[in-house]
């Protein structure tokens, strides 16, 4: 589900807001009360990240940037599965609930990294220099 961008709005963050669960932009009604006329259906073609990495002969992650509307602990915890790890994650925490924000931050402090949440946003780190 997208906000359809064809429309300008008073907040420009507004434009182009897409998640696979439609409530999320649902949410921000408070911002634009007639929200679900602007909202768009539409197929998206996804990959897991392990084949994503295999697919494109990956072998170094320095920053791994996500921010997919509340999905991002879905993402985050493949990262068990992967042949590299990131060494910084940087994700927001926003749209996850009290439950997978907890999950997702004792999941990356448990294979190593250092987390810090900040605002809307986790930065997640493995210091090599340790």
């Amino acid at each position: 589900y997208l906000i359809n961008h064809n429309y300008r709005f008073a907040s420009r963050w507004l434009q182009g807001m897409a998640s696979f669960n439609k409530n999320i932009p649902l949410s921000y009604k408070r911002y634009l009360p007639d929200m679900d006329r602007y909202i768009m259906e539409e197929d998206v073609r996804c990959m897991p990240l392990g084949p994503l990495i295999k697919k494109h002969k990956v072998k170094k992650i320095d920053l791994l940037c996500i921010d997919t509307e509340g999905y991002d602990y879905k993402i985050i915890k493949q990262l068990k599965t992967l042949p590299i790890a990131p060494r910084i994650i940087f994700y927001e925490h926003r749209n996850l609930s009290d439950k997978d924000n907890e999950s997702c931050k004792n999941m990356l402090r448990k294979i190593g990294y250092s987390v810090s949440q900040k605002s809307f946003d986790t930065l997640a780190f493995i210091d090599n220099n340790t």
